[in-house]
């Protein structure tokens, strides 16, 4: 990552600055601008915080390949927090997940 990167979240923010109307994603028939994502991730940011999520923080995304999943990952990184994403087709013999706090 260049380095006036510190946060995977600076380029959306570099690319909403430089051309917001420009597509950023397209999953199907849909597609989001640069703002639209923005926006999205924002407001994402917001409702991780509003459930108790913050800087040095984990947060796991078990889910299918969607734009969700990206979404979470830069509103975990605007927020300070970490994310992974973990496959669906894992085995429930295979995922575990803990609630942890870091402290």
């Amino acid at each position: 990552m260049p380095a006036e990167f510190s946060r995977i979240f600076d380029v959306v923010e570099r690319w909403v600055t430089d051309a917001p109307g420009r597509d950023a994603l397209a999953f199907g028939d849909q597609s989001w601008t640069w703002a639209q994502l923005d926006d999205r991730v924002r407001r994402a940011a917001g409702a991780l915080r509003a459930s108790g999520l913050g800087p040095g923080d984990r947060l796991a995304v078990l889910d299918k390949n969607h734009p969700a999943c990206l979404e979470l990952t830069l509103a975990a990184s605007l927020i300070g927090a970490a994310n992974v994403l973990v496959s669906f087709r894992l085995s429930r013999e295979r995922t575990v997940v803990h609630r942890c706090r870091h402290t």
